[in-house]
């Protein structure tokens, strides 16, 4: 899990979209995917991505994309 999260993480483009919050369309779009989350994985990415690169600490836990995801 970490190193696939490190390696997702450290795709600049992919991190930027985060970062720069553009993915809030994704979340606030009308025409859902029945099937989707809701827009709890994206969420709980851009959560992630904030703690890695803007939290406090030197640890990270992953603990909500982690249950999402599961």
């Amino acid at each position: 899990m970490n190193s696939s999260i490190q390696c997702i993480a450290n795709t600049y483009e992919l991190t930027k979209y985060f970062i720069e919050r553009k993915y809030k369309s994704l979340v606030e779009r009308e025409n859902k995917n029945p099937l989707g989350t809701d827009g709890r994985i994206v969420l709980a990415w851009a959560k992630l991505i904030g703690e890695m690169w803007y939290g406090s600490g030197n640890v990270v836990r992953p603990d909500l994309f982690k249950r999402i995801l599961g």
